[in-house]
């Protein structure tokens, strides 16, 4: 194996990972286990963004989890606190 290809295997399971992460918030909040839940989407959200860009499907669910996940916590002030960072990263 090359180191080449282990970097993208590498790339590729901090990706999956991420995206787990993600999925794994969303049946918290569904939960409504909101404090085991925030510590996941935001950290995921930027990984899956550099993994495969702002436009890309599982960038854009990520985003969309995290909105849910503050907005079931009535936490507002944190969806226009990290909007900004959201949209710039």
């Amino acid at each position: 194996m090359k180191l080449s290809d282990s970097r993208a295997e590498s790339a590729e399971g901090a990706f999956l990972t991420a995206l787990a992460r993600s999925a794994l918030c969303e049946c918290l909040t569904i939960q409504k286990r909101f404090a085991e839940a925030e510590r996941l989407p935001l950290e995921s959200y930027h990984l899956i963004k550099k993994s495969k860009g702002a436009g890309n499907p599982p960038t854009q669910i990520a985003r969309q989890r995290l909105a849910a996940l503050y907005e079931a916590y009535g936490r507002s002030e944190e969806v226009e606190q990290h909007h900004s960072e959201i949209t710039s990263r």
